[in-house]
């Protein structure tokens, strides 16, 4: 610069980038010459939304790599091989359950270890929303098959009950009125499992954007479809046993705290 400009002699130009844009182009180089082009404005011109807009962006950019790897996108080892051991003991003895009932207590103590991993992911990456919508996933899923139970129970109440009567119609009427009770309460109960497994759909999309571990997400989805699908021969079923396989296999994935931290130092 000419030294009669320097002294004020004669009028800055027009052409010199002003002060605030080159602190602006210093600290964010192109990324905010982009997001003002996209506000409509070049880079060299000011204003009061684009340039909020513009210093925004800029932190936020500069600050993902950070926020990508900070300590709350990871969780516990304990915490990964609790719920994925969980999940894989849950579905086998889940299959073979249906031929020896007396291993439901080994799936029951399955199901608890993957609710508990559940909420301590979710403790460990700082959304407490998993922990809510888990809750309210398994109290509607407890609802739902203590009805099925007492259905179940009606059911051979009915059946004694049509043994010791005394004329064909008084049976006839007696498991007629049955059916009827048993269909709602099954159509209820199902409903109930819908809307729990929406809630558990949820709690695997909070930690799928918290961890980066899509798995969680999609197999949340397959278990909401699969319960809609329970009526359709068994299909359901099917569905939901491959959304708790992606699961576990999503427990077994997400980033460890202790790896995270080793990244990082490096």
């Amino acid at each position: 610069m000419p030294a009669s400009r320097s002294a004020g002699i004669l009028p800055a130009d027009a052409s010199d980038p002003a002060p605030t844009d080159c602190v602006r182009g210093g600290l964010h180089g192109h990324s905010g010459s982009l997001l003002a082009s996209r506000h409509g404005e070049m880079p060299g011109e000011s204003g009061g939304l684009p340039t909020f807009l513009q210093l925004i962006g800029g932190s936020f950019i500069f600050s993902l790599p950070f926020s990508v790897f900070s300590g709350s996108t990871s969780v516990e080892q304990s915490t990964k091989m609790l719920g994925g051991i969980a999940y894989i003991v849950m579905i086998v003895f889940s299959i073979f359950g249906t031929f020896l009932p007396f291993l439901g207590i080994i799936n029951l103590i399955a199901a608890i270890c993957v609710l508990v991993a559940f909420i301590q992911a979710g403790n460990q990456v700082g959304r407490p929303d998993v922990k809510n919508n888990i809750i309210i996933a398994i109290v509607l899923y407890i609802v739902a098959a203590i009805l099925l139970m007492f259905i179940v129970g009606a059911g051979l109440a009915a059946m004694f009950a049509a043994g010791d009567a005394e004329t064909a119609s008084e049976a006839a009427s007696g498991l007629a009125a049955f059916g009827t009770g048993a269909l709602i309460g099954g159509i209820i109960a199902w409903i109930l499992a819908i809307i729990g497994a929406w809630f558990w759909y949820k709690a695997s999309s909070a930690l799928t954007e918290a961890t980066g571990e899509g798995l969680f997400k999609v197999g949340g989805l397959l278990l909401f479809i699969g319960a809609i699908l329970l009526v359709v021969f068994g299909i359901g079923g099917i569905v939901m046993l491959v959304g708790e396989i992606l699961q576990a296999i999503a427990f077994f994935k997400v980033p460890e705290k202790g790896m995270v931290k080793a990244d990082n130092a490096t």
